[in-house]
């Protein structure tokens, strides 16, 4: 993949994948002379750690990398008063301008700005959107899945067609731009989270917990950097909470229940509503170590449901069980039908359909269990070195029940997630910094059928194997479970990346590489026992199938070991051409190897008329390059009073670079 990305920007600059933020401006006196060789610190009001530089010869400074939070400057200048700015606040992946006017030292030395409202974000060429952290915690959530918030984004779009299943993942998909879900990256404190399908992140439960931990989170949809690689879609781009110099906590419940529920419309008349309980908990707490080196911050929630659900299946009913079917002669029942009948099809207590058909109306409860965990350490060796590791695991389960079949089978569902990330940043020099980044993400999921009647070996459709699958047009489609399980698939994806900030006069350059090792481990058996297909009711009372596929017995080999390799290498450059223009120029490279599996099981039939199959070849052949070209331009008045004005243009032309989890439940 090659991802060429060039803007123009007034007053612009372009931002880093960092999980943090980028601070410039220009430092003149009260004529508007640039004032070179001003001292500028930065301090965390939170954790008191503080960055230093020096304005160049232009009057301009620039700090490519602080961590969301609120910050207090100090200008100080030789003959000049000096100038503390406090109420700074700093967002993930912000590119923020805090320009200072000094004015001749006289009878005050210091001048003291509160520029809580003053902190302008008018330079990066990307296209985004800050859910913040007062939003995540304060706006309601059904679930507190706080990637719901996503959805009030422009551009940004829930994916209704891409599924809700044991394969694909159960938590709500989305489209950024009108990007297929899976083109989307979710990434945690700069670390890839993309479920074991390449889509949204989450549990079977169908939530990605950790409102309480997730600082805040930006969604990128066009025109961003070229440090962001792997997808053609959109960019969510969430940071986790860090301990302060201020031990702090929450502890919170929610209780939803179904007293004041109304009646849904399926359910059966007279009787109760079905019962609905959820519960969910926990709590956080961060605070210091050791004062002004190193903090914590530790989180916990847990969500425990039980819902009732209503379905409503098809059946024949009372007279098709007798061969009985409206506008045609009766038919007589094959001698083994009676036994699927009695056993599979509960008899009908809703509406007559017609055509031999009628309701069943039933309910069931559907538990729902998750716990998530999570724990992060921030070290500060010195002002040029600090560290952090932040380590999170969710474990969900589910029964979920059937809504349109026949109550004799559900889905037993399970899953694990874990997130690792750690992370280094060393300053060499005021104007060279180095991050050093390693993630780990461990993605679970389990999915089988649960058959909650025994059906003997006499109904199995091949001797030995257990019941399969029974479909009937117009009546009933996979009874008795999902074809597709059982189902056990893991992934683990291995990251490292190392990016270095560099500042040279005019040029602001940021460089380095994102390497990823993928290994897709998967263990399932399709059409397990057989499915037999019948075209019609009449067909199946008199046994006459229309198709049954089956998976032969002896002769399946489920598991597979796919693995991968994804290297990604960038440079950027915001060249200053002026105080107010900007040129953004980035060079993205991208490569995945051929999909390999560990014990040769790949094979591929060439043409239908071969005799013989070759095994050990790839999945398929090399990727071909993407390139992407971006073209944006702003204007901003230098007087707030003076209209803004601000035109972005844009093109770009990408093919997807192709993983192993790209075709993984499509």
């Amino acid at each position: 993949m090659i991802i060429l990305v060039c803007s123009l920007s007034l007053t612009g600059t372009a931002s880093a994948q960092s999980i943090g933020a980028s601070l410039q401006g220009t430092i003149t006196d009260s004529t508007g002379a640039v004032v070179p060789g001003t001292k500028v610190v930065v301090r965390n009001k939170g954790t008191g750690a503080k960055q230093e530089v020096v304005s160049d010869d232009t009057g301009r400074y620039h700090l490519p990398l602080l961590p969301p939070g609120e910050y207090e400057m100090e200008f100080t200048a030789a003959q000049f008063q000096t100038v503390i700015r406090s109420g700074v606040r700093l967002t993930v992946g912000q590119d923020a301008t805090q320009d200072a006017a000094l004015t001749p030292a006289g009878v005050s030395a210091m001048v003291q700005v509160d520029s809580a409202h003053e902190t302008v974000d008018t330079t990066s060429a990307t296209l985004s959107s800050l859910v913040t952290q007062e939003q995540i915690r304060d706006l309601p959530l059904n679930g507190r899945s706080f990637e719901q918030l996503a959805l009030l984004q422009p551009g940004v779009t829930g994916a209704l067609t891409a599924g809700n299943d044991p394969v694909g993942g159960r938590t709500p998909k989305i489209s950024i731009n009108g990007a297929r879900p899976e083109q989307n990256n979710f990434l945690l404190d700069g670390t890839d989270i993309n479920n074991v399908y390449n889509k949204t992140p989450g549990s079977v439960a169908g939530v990605l917990l950790g409102v309480e931990a997730v600082l805040e989170f930006r969604v990128l949809t066009n025109a961003y950097s070229a440090e962001y690689g792997w997808r053609a879609g959109g960019v969510v781009n969430a940071v986790t909470r860090s301990g302060t110099n201020e031990r702090h906590g929450t502890l919170f419940y929610f209780h939803r229940n179904s007293a004041l529920d109304a009646r849904n419309f399926f359910d059966k008349p007279g009787d109760p509503i079905p019962p609905f309980k959820r519960n969910q908990f926990g709590g956080v707490i961060g605070g210091p170590i050791k004062r002004d080196k190193t903090f914590f911050f530790a989180a916990y929630e847990g969500l425990i449901e039980r819902l009732g659900i209503t379905g409503v299946a098809n059946v024949p009913d009372d007279n098709a069980r007798q061969g009985i079917l409206p506008g045609r002669p009766p038919v007589t029942l094959h001698a083994a039908i009676p036994a699927y009948l009695n056993l599979l099809f509960p008899r009908g207590n809703g509406r007559n359909l017609g055509g031999g058909v009628a309701e069943y109306l039933f309910s069931r409860s559907q538990p729902l269990n998750e716990r998530f965990v999570q724990g992060r350490i921030d070290h500060r060796f010195s002002d040029q070195s600090t560290f952090f590791g932040r380590y999170t695991i969710s474990n969900g389960n589910v029964d979920r029940q059937p809504t349109n079949k026949a109550p004799i089978a559900f889905t037993k569902e399970r899953s694990r997630n874990q997130y690792l990330t750690l992370e280094h940043q060393f300053t060499f020099s005021p104007t060279f910094l180095n991050i050093l980044r390693v993630g780990f993400n461990r993605s679970t999921q389990e999915s089988d059928n649960q058959r909650t009647i025994d059906i003997p070996a006499s109904l199995s459709f091949l001797p030995g194997e257990q019941f399969g699958f029974l479909s009937v047009s117009g009546l009933v489609t996979e009874l008795a479970g999902d074809f597709r399980l059982p189902r056990l698939d893991r992934m683990n994806v291995f990251q490292v990346g190392d990016t270095a900030l560099v500042t040279r006069g005019r040029h602001d350059l940021h460089f380095g590489f994102q390497l990823q090792r993928i290994q897709f481990n998967q263990n399932t058996v399709s059409q397990r026992g057989g499915i037999v297909v019948f075209s019609n009711l009449a067909n199946f009372l008199q046994g006459l199938p229309q198709s049954v596929d089956f998976a032969v017995p002896g002769k399946i080999d489920p598991v597979r070991g796919y693995r991968q390799w994804m290297a990604g290498f960038f440079a950027h450059d915001d060249f200053k051409l002026k105080n107010n223009l900007t040129l953004n120029l980035g060079l993205r490279y991208e490569f995945a190897t051929v999909t390999k599996e560990v014990d040769g099981k790949i094979s591929n039939l060439r043409n239908v008329t071969d005799r013989q199959i070759v095994t050990g070849d790839p999945w398929y052949q090399s990727s071909r390059s993407t390139s992407r070209l971006d073209w944006d331009w702003r204007g901003i008045q230098r007087e707030m009073a003076r209209p803004l004005s601000e035109a972005v243009s844009g093109f770009s032309m990408t093919r997807f670079c192709r993983s192993i989890t790209s075709s993984q439940g499509v």
